[in-house]
């Protein structure tokens, strides 16, 4: 949990990994920056406007039960968690490859 006295570039350097509910903000980002894995649990059915805006293949979107059982591989087996991790980086960055600078439109 944060402490509300610290940035978010501050507690993500104390984070291993983000169970983020309901919408991705735009904290989700300093994690992914950062190579923080996230997980979504969905606890309640979002809108479908609200499932609209997450990208449920960068932040895998699953029931809590399926959570706890990813976060339990993820303990037994640490090297899961490591894969994870490089995958979920690898997406991210992956949506930057066609990236151009403004000025390239002007």
């Amino acid at each position: 949990m944060k402490n509300a006295n610290e940035t978010m570039e501050q507690h993500t350097n104390g984070c291993d990994l983000c169970l983020m509910y309901d919408m991705p903000t735009t904290g989700a980002l300093h994690f992914l920056n950062d190579s923080i894995p996230i997980l979504n649990p969905i606890v309640e059915s979002l809108a479908p406007s609200e499932m609209t805006l997450g990208n449920a293949r960068l932040v895998p979107q699953e029931s809590v039960e399926n959570t706890l059982l990813r976060l339990k591989w993820f303990t037994s087996d640490p090297s899961s968690l490591f894969y994870f991790r490089t995958e979920q980086f690898r997406n991210y960055i992956s949506l930057f490859q066609n990236a151009r600078p403004l000025r390239a439109y002007l």
